[in-house]
């Protein structure tokens, strides 16, 4: 796997802090089969689709476009994954499987990257600005509409998903309104703690 997974052009953009491993957790690192870790990149790669298609980015543009990435944002935020838990830059977390670490993991620099990309004014330098006032406002509206699709139909296959579980199907109907924990706590009256646990309870089914 190790031979497979080339360097993200986006991991020298990003702060690689290394952090102390224990023992503990150098021996399981050592034991993941190449199986195990190829699964989980994939696993990871998946969700990563997924959670795109969830918050309205597409591979045309945007901060997660394959231009930004240079490549599939899936299989590039899964390398990140990949590398940073590997490689000794993140700690494992005794609690989560290797899957749901490195989805945690992919979620944060997805986070970091649009982040960066809106910071520095990327979106405004593109293509559109060389376009007339009424092409931008139609590709805007083109642009609009693929993404609301798009969300909606990430939103119909995740309901389809946890069809059996009510709770669940309560959050994603939430977490399609709300963007963060606060948001979603509020709107389904419950601790904090237990929104935590829906997402890993939803986190598991990509595994």
């Amino acid at each position: 796997m190790n031979n497979v997974i080339k360097m993200s052009n986006h991991l020298k953009y990003l702060p690689m802090k290394r952090v102390e491993l224990t023992h503990q957790e150098r021996l399981r690192l050592q034991a993941v089969s190449d199986q195990e870790k190829h699964d989980a990149f994939e696993a990871t790669a998946k969700w990563v689709t997924c959670e795109m298609t969830r918050r309205g980015f597409g591979p045309d543009y945007g901060p997660l476009s394959n231009m930004e990435m240079g490549g599939r944002a899936s299989h590039e935020l899964a390398k990140i994954a990949y590398s940073k838990l590997f490689g000794g830059d993140v700690h494992w977390k005794p609690n989560r499987s290797l899957v749901s670490q490195m989805i945690y993991i992919a979620y944060s620099e997805m986070g970091h990257i649009i982040r960066d990309y809106y910071e520095k004014g990327k979106h405004l330098a593109t293509p559109e600005s060389h376009l007339n006032e009424s092409q931008l406002r139609e590709m805007q509206q083109a642009q609009k509409q693929a993404n609301t699709e798009r969300r909606n139909l990430g939103y119909e296959i995740a309901r389809r998903s946890v069809s059996g579980n009510p709770q669940l199907l309560a959050y994603l109907d939430a977490l399609y309104q709300e963007n963060d924990y606060a948001g979603i706590r509020r709107r389904l009256k419950i601790p904090l703690k237990k929104v935590v646990e829906l997402e890993a309870q939803l986190l598991s089914f990509f595994e």
